[in-house]
């Protein structure tokens, strides 16, 4: 039985990269660069686009992970958050759990590498 070499995906799949990016270092700067400008209309476009399901989407995502966002020593990073709508979606789910809007709790948080969705957080 012959050994397969070839690799199952090639090295670069086509539409993996913006048009234009050389290497991933250019990609990751244009991604970037397109989520800063969209920053000031994301969260519109996304209940427009979604119908407002995309709010649906979260606290139910929110309410599967509800067993860990109950813990007050839980560690909770999210990642992409965007103008973290996730994020919060998690924390009214952990209030609404613990009942005590004064309990000591490790805080969530929530990183993106476009700052101006981060300010659109803050």
């Amino acid at each position: 039985m012959p050994i397969m070499t070839t690799p199952i995906f090639p090295p670069q799949a086509p539409g993996s990269r913006p048009k234009g990016a050389r290497d991933e270092r250019e990609a990751a700067a244009h991604v970037r660069e397109m989520f800063t400008k969209i920053a000031p209309r994301y969260d519109f476009l996304n209940h427009l686009l979604s119908l407002s399901i995309d709010r649906v989407w979260r606290h139910r995502t929110a309410v599967k992970f509800g067993k860990i966002i109950r813990r007050t020593d839980a560690r909770i990073l999210d990642l992409c958050c965007g103008t973290g709508d996730l994020t919060f979606a998690m924390e009214r789910v952990r209030m609404k759990a613990l009942r005590d809007s004064g309990a000591h709790r490790i805080p969530m948080v929530g990183s993106d590498f476009a700052e101006p969705m981060l300010e659109r957080a803050q």
